[in-house]
């Protein structure tokens, strides 16, 4: 009997002491529980905040395939830097000797900043190689200037071009612009002594086509660009004196006295315009003769035939070649002492005789055999005696009142 309830107690001990152990196992874990519940709601953001940046973050494997294709990339534009940058310039010199122009061009506008030298050294190399051996380089620098219109150096190669197209003012124009707008003073120079050369080839083009107006307005062009150029100052007051404009080449060749260069010249022309002047106011008709050495010739007009006479102080009568003018009047035959020898002649009167704006009815010449080459006779002192008269030799005109 003593036994049994020892084994019951020993039984209900064991029982209460588990679970008593579980019951208190559960209230710790509970606690535990309560108190992250209980953490700030402040930390709970910073820490969702670091969670987000955790799972944001690549993996090393990403990180490592990322690296790997980047260094591809770069090995791959090194290559092309290489490669085929000198593969395009190469296929621009063949368009270039090819001739297609426009193709090379759209090549060169693209060409990066750090190759855009290489490209241009080729072209304007080709362009100056060529310049005077094929016409097609006119369309390479017109379609050049499409493109950099500004471009010195081309409109320098243009220039060069024209000219040799005969194309002289367009030449000329065009190194006025690249002068106006150019510093680098060696090319500069270049242009300038360029310029001053085709101007003055230009100047003795004009002169001997014969063109006064086309040379008057191309010296004022060039005044208009270089006021102060005493030279092309010089040339257009002495265009104006050989034009008989002498009040304005007076004007000019007074803006010229104090220069260095004209001004001893300038004097000389301003007394030959006084006297140009005076005698002017002096007589009533001015004709302007063709001086050929010492020999002066005028143009007359006998019964509506244009003459060229040599005037002859020394005649008497004016004199004609019996085999240009010829007559059915019968006149009075005379003898004439001529250098060579004693000839006769016979006077009739013409009906009208006229020079520049002088004009003479039943006026007396003589017909005569008259051996010369360039004229058709004389003009003698029976029409020069009307007048009180005056050759200026040096101006070649026959001054008459």
């Amino acid at each position: 009997m003593y036994k049994k309830p020892l084994i019951l107690n020993l039984l209900i001990f064991t029982i209460g002491f588990s679970l008593g152990l579980f019951i208190n196992i559960n209230t710790i874990e509970t606690e535990k529980i309560t108190n992250a519940i209980e953490i700030s709601p402040k930390t709970s953001q910073l820490t969702n905040i670091l969670l987000e940046k955790e799972l944001s973050k690549p993996s090393s494997a990403v990180i490592k395939k990322v690296a790997i294709q980047s260094k591809n990339i770069k090995k791959e534009q090194s290559a092309n830097k290489t490669v085929q940058i000198p593969n395009q310039l190469k296929y621009f010199k063949i368009l270039l000797i090819q001739k297609q122009y426009k193709k090379a061009l759209k090549l060169y506008e693209n060409a990066n900043n750090d190759d855009i030298e290489n490209f241009k050294k080729e072209l304007f190399g080709y362009i100056k190689t060529h310049l005077f051996n094929t016409i097609e380089i006119d369309k390479l620098l017109t379609l050049y200037l499409e493109y950099d219109y500004g471009n010195s150096t081309i409109l320098f190669y243009r220039a060069q071009r024209d000219y040799y197209q005969k194309n002289y003012f367009k030449a000329i124009s065009d190194l006025y612009l690249i002068k106006e707008s150019i510093y680098e003073e060696n090319f500069k120079l270049k242009v300038i002594k360029t310029l001053t050369r085709y101007i003055t080839n230009y100047q003795t083009h004009l002169r001997a086509k014969g063109s006064q107006e086309d040379y008057y307005k191309f010296l004022y062009y060039i005044l208009d660009k270089e006021p102060q150029n005493t030279t092309f100052l010089y040339d257009l007051a002495t265009y104006y004196f050989e034009a008989s404009e002498y009040e304005k080449a007076k004007e000019l060749f007074e803006n010229l006295e104090n220069d260095l260069t004209y001004s001893k010249s300038a004097k000389n022309f301003l007394n030959k315009i006084e006297k140009q002047l005076r005698l002017s106011n002096k007589y009533q008709q001015k004709i302007h003769l063709e001086k050929l050495q010492n020999h002066f010739y005028i143009n007359v007009n006998i019964n509506q035939t244009e003459l060229r006479l040599l005037i002859d102080t020394g005649a008497s009568y004016t004199l004609v070649d019996k085999k240009i003018l010829h007559s059915t009047k019968e006149g009075k035959t005379i003898e004439l002492h001529t250098a060579n020898g004693i000839k006769k002649a016979t006077i009739i009167s013409v009906e009208s005789f006229n020079v520049a704006e002088i004009s003479i009815e039943d006026f007396e010449i003589t017909l005569s055999d008259f051996e010369a080459q360039g004229f058709d006779g004389l003009l003698g002192m029976n029409f020069l005696g009307q007048f009180d008269f005056y050759i200026d030799q040096e101006a070649a005109i026959l001054y008459l009142n």
